[in-house]
């Protein structure tokens, strides 16, 4: 009897347990902003700044809608999606700036309502943003469609990009590292899988970033203005390698000691 008592208590526990989970998912999910009836505005930005598809959209400091998708568009930026609380009417020279909750905290964009009678209506584009300077650390990348064609870059300085590190253009994802090898003259040799849908032009800048102060590696590409397009298997010419910080301080720290 005392056995069977034990098991229906702890079962309870389980089950209130998982209630408790349940509930604070929602909240930190923010499944309630909005109460399920919102409307939908456009926004690009030259740089998404590891902004992530469900991050809050805020008016004020207060949560109004959620981020809800992201792609890259025309002109190489980053196309954001949001969905905004049908209550809240916004005039058509709103801001959206991508900002950072304190620090190093989530991404999340901001809107700065103008003083124009006009308002935004659904499907409606806001002209005016700005974009994210800081990026969070990177989660798993996925190139849209499944089929990716092969770019090389060249780089002296990995300062620690791994394999599966994101390829981004404008912040958006848009591939990722498929295989790091130390070349015959000393240089990293990185090859990215990028997805087949984007075409990159020939001049295109290949750079190595950090996201954040803590964050991972990824390459950020910056497309060019020339006809060419790199084809499956072509090389990007123009690359920076890695701030490699730590053999700077190493420097100073020596200078100093002398």
């Amino acid at each position: 009897m005392k056995q069977h008592r034990v098991e229906v208590i702890v079962g309870l526990f389980v089950i209130l347990g998982v209630l408790c989970f349940g509930y604070l998912s929602i909240r930190f999910a923010r499944m309630e902003v909005g109460g399920g009836k919102d409307y939908q505005l456009q926004a690009a930005f030259a740089d998404l700044g590891g902004l992530r598809v469900g991050a809050n959209v805020e008016v004020a400091g207060v949560p109004v809608g959620r981020v809800a998708s992201f792609d890259l568009g025309d002109g190489y930026v980053g196309e954001a999606v949001l969905n905004v609380r049908n209550g809240v009417r916004l005039p058509v020279d709103t801001v959206a700036a991508v900002k950072t909750k304190g620090l190093i905290g989530e991404k999340f964009i901001s809107l700065q309502p103008g003083n124009a009678a006009a308002m935004l209506a659904a499907g409606d584009r806001i002209r005016s943003t700005e974009s994210g300077s800081m990026e969070l650390p990177f989660g798993e990348v996925k190139v849209a469609g499944g089929d990716t064609y092969r770019l090389a870059a060249r780089f002296t300085h990995l300062g620690g990009l791994r394999v599966g590190a994101p390829v981004e253009v404008a912040g958006v994802p848009v591939g990722r590292v498929r295989q790091i090898v130390l070349d015959k003259d000393f240089t990293a040799r990185v090859t990215m899988d990028i997805g087949a849908g984007l075409e990159l032009s020939s001049d295109t800048f290949a750079s190595i970033r950090t996201k954040g102060l803590i964050g991972g590696k990824y390459i950020l590409l910056e497309p060019g203005g020339m006809d060419d397009i790199l084809r499956d298997g072509g090389e990007i010419e123009e690359t920076e390698s890695a701030f490699d910080i730590e053999s700077i301080v190493s420097r100073l720290v020596q200078g100093n000691v002398q």
